[in-house]
């Protein structure tokens, strides 16, 4: 029996624990609001995608990938960019912690 997905028009044979989306990114970008505030030092970013679901004690917004947490603002970049380098840290420009838009 085919279903359609919750985010998209997709159709697609349901599975278990797939929540009702094709895909995890489209179970990831269900929880994004795209009209996110402004920041108001950097204006010129344009609004943040805020991330409408469960957040950790420090304000990032966290995500079940696989059985395991992950920080939200992390797993969109390396589905982006890959892994982040060792050392490496991904910086908000926007300081919202919040945010999942790649160019903040």
């Amino acid at each position: 029996m085919m279903a359609k997905c919750k985010h998209c028009p997709t159709m697609y044979t349901p599975k278990l624990g797939d929540h009702g989306y094709h895909s995890i990114e489209c179970r990831f970008w269900h929880k994004v609001n795209k009209n996110g505030s402004i920041p108001s030092h950097r204006p010129w970013l344009g609004g943040c995608f805020e991330w409408t679901a469960h957040c950790n004690r420090d304000g990032y917004g966290k995500f079940s990938v696989d059985g395991k947490m992950v920080l939200t603002h992390r797993w969109v970049w390396e589905c982006a960019n890959g892994p982040i380098p060792p050392g490496k840290q991904i910086n908000h420009e926007c300081d919202n912690r919040k945010c999942v838009r790649l160019d903040h």
